[in-house]
């Protein structure tokens, strides 16, 4: 084992309270389930780029706010976090469009999926209501996407 592995899994380890062998196998078994998370190196990669992508913009975003705490704990804050989301939405998206075969109807109608189901997460934070028309309160049956308030 070269020594900047060795010296990272101590470090770990003794961060986390424990062996560097339980370290050693902690990683190990996190990877075999990693390969079942992610069916293929390619899809495994993309999540990488993601979480990258989410992690840049958001401590970014906190970088270069005033609170001197805001760059340790941004996944904490809104703003970052929308910011965040934003950025992997932003990349998600262009992936898609950039599909060969992808037209504008099926980008029309993953932005109407995305706003459905950002509503629906709005209702059930407790954060909007479903309306009808009139504005009345829907308590149950079919809910259309322009009815969340």
């Amino acid at each position: 084992m070269k020594e900047p592995l060795r010296a990272s899994l101590e470090a770990a380890a003794k961060r986390l309270g424990h062996s560097m062998n339980s370290e050693i196998v902690r990683r190990l078994e996190r990877s075999f389930v990693d390969d079942d998370l992610f069916s293929s190196q390619e899809i495994h990669i993309w999540a990488i780029l993601l979480a990258e992508e989410f992690h840049k913009a958001g401590s970014s975003a906190a970088a270069h706010a005033d609170d001197d705490t805001a760059d340790r704990n941004w996944r904490g804050h809104p703003d970052y976090l929308m910011l965040a989301t934003l950025a992997v939405m932003r990349s998600l998206v262009r992936d898609f469009v950039r599909l060969p075969g992808v037209k504008g109807d099926d980008v029309v109608f993953l932005i109407d999926q995305l706003k459905s189901g950002v509503a629906s997460e709005l209702v059930y934070a407790g954060k909007a209501k479903w309306v009808d028309k009139d504005g009345k309160e829907i308590r149950s049956g079919f809910i259309g996407d322009d009815d969340a308030r």
